[in-house]
């Protein structure tokens, strides 16, 4: 009966010692992830992640997470291209308004030369100071 008591502890503790080892191995594995992970979001490189534990389910997520970096950096192009495309468009739109606008700052000024009644001269006010604030957008 003692022999068997033995043979039982033996096999629990060389079981547990397999289990720790087991652990060590996956948490020494994850972190490499995380600082591959790291290293890859902040250098903004075209790297993947790698990993060379044999555990199936590391290498799932390690999978999984390379094709979300996969979809991120595609999700980025198209910000930054889109951010390109808007500040393009918003520069077309500010030359354009632009030629409209002296146009109007010049008849505003004609404007000003001309005997108004004072509601007349504060319309006019108005508008030169609005026409001043659209002219300081479009530069």
């Amino acid at each position: 009966m003692i022999i068997w008591l033995c043979v039982v502890i033996f096999l629990l503790v060389l079981v547990c010692s397999i289990l720790v080892i087991k652990i060590y191995v996956m948490k020494k594995s994850l972190k490499s992830v995380v600082v591959l992970l790291d290293n890859i979001l902040k250098s903004d490189t075209n790297n993947l992640i790698t990993v060379t534990s044999s555990d199936n389910d590391i290498k799932k997520l390690v999978i999984s997470l390379n094709n979300e970096l996969e979809i991120f950096r595609k999700q980025k192009l198209q910000y930054q291209s889109g951010n390109q495309e808007l500040k393009k468009n918003i520069t077309n739109i500010s030359h354009d308004l632009r030629t409209p606008l002296t146009a109007i700052n010049g008849y505003i000024d004609l404007l000003q030369k001309e005997n108004l009644l004072p509601s007349q001269e504060r319309i006019l006010d108005i508008l030169k100071k609005k026409s001043v604030e659209l002219t300081e957008l479009t530069e």
